[in-house]
């Protein structure tokens, strides 16, 4: 039975397969590239505070509002609960269930 290679032998195997599989006339990059690409990326405008603000007012808006809806739904079916038809009876039962 043949014994499993340990890592270093994969790693080794490994590495020169893929040294063979580069063809020998593989194109670096121009020199200078990233020096290039940082200052395109440096060049381009930043964003103003106002048109952040534009873009995110408007959500924030609508998420306003749609938790307020939310909760004024729970506070209308907390309003319409079906309750004792006595408010005697519910005085003296919500003064014993008093817990401070």
């Amino acid at each position: 039975m043949k014994p499993s290679p340990t890592f270093e032998e994969r790693w080794k195997r490994l590495t020169s397969r893929a040294r063979m599989s580069i063809p020998d006339d593989f194109p670096e990059l121009p020199p200078a590239f990233h020096t290039r690409v940082l200052a395109h990326w440096q060049a381009q405008p930043v964003e103003s505070w106002e048109d952040l603000l534009a873009t995110l007012g408007g959500r924030a808006v609508w998420a306003v509002v749609a938790v307020c809806a939310i909760a004024a739904g729970f506070v209308f079916t907390d309003f319409h609960e079906a309750r004792i038809s006595r408010p005697e009876l519910e005085h003296v039962i919500t003064l014993e269930a008093w817990i401070p």
